[in-house]
């Protein structure tokens, strides 16, 4: 097989960067391969060069920000060693403000494609084994308890998470909200007392920083 171009493996992660994109923020059915042709510049034969149909593509932009989510997880291992409590809630923090541009559709619709859902539910055991290692980490430090059971709560909290998508919670309130609340609850029955001090610290400190910053 000949090896892509630098200007094909460009071409492609825009492709991925922009479908993306259009998926999260518009859902799957109103996302044409024509639209994402379109606003990229180049002719539909193009795309389909590269991505044979539109589940394929779904496929790739669903594995490559996985790839991508870990990545940064992995970037940041060291840099949290000194005080792993401001590195997770930051890390929440921008993921939540991610979810701001989501789609609700983006998730029901994933429904449909049963290769795309198996690489989640694949992926699931990379971010359980990378959550484990931050919260053994937050336990080194003194921030979350040691007498839990973190595979059973990861499991609680997969289910809950599960619960919320299947009884479309996101129709009465948005996603950044219900997760927050979600996720800081959770964090917060975790934690030690240290540990809820410095998650109400940084909390209070986010909120007295002016917007955009």
């Amino acid at each position: 097989m000949t090896e892509p171009t630098a200007y094909r493996k460009e071409l492609r992660e825009r492709i991925l960067t922009t479908a993306l994109k259009e998926f999260f923020q518009r859902g799957l059915r109103a996302v044409r391969m024509d639209d994402i042709a379109k606003q990229l510049g180049i002719s539909k034969r193009t795309l389909y060069e590269i991505f044979k149909d539109k589940e394929e593509l779904l496929y790739e932009c669903v594995k490559y920000s996985c790839e991508k989510e870990h990545e940064e997880i992995l970037a940041h291992r060291e840099d949290c060693k000194a005080d792993v409590m401001e590195m997770l809630v930051d890390f929440i923090q921008i993921r939540l403000a991610s979810m701001s541009s989501a789609n609700p559709a983006f998730f029901t619709e994933l429904g449909r494609y049963k290769r795309v859902l198996d690489y989640l539910l694949a992926y699931r055991k990379v971010r359980g084994d990378d959550g484990k290692y931050f919260i053994g980490l937050a336990q080194q430090q003194g921030y979350i308890r040691t007498d839990i059971d973190m595979d059973l709560l990861g499991r609680i909290f997969q289910i809950s998470v599960d619960n919320i998508m299947k009884t479309e919670l996101f129709k009465q309130f948005e996603l950044p909200i219900i997760f927050r609340n979600l996720l800081f609850v959770w964090m917060r029955g975790i934690s030690t007392e240290k540990g809820i001090n410095k998650i109400d610290m940084i909390i209070n400190r986010l909120r007295e920083q002016p917007p955009h910053q």
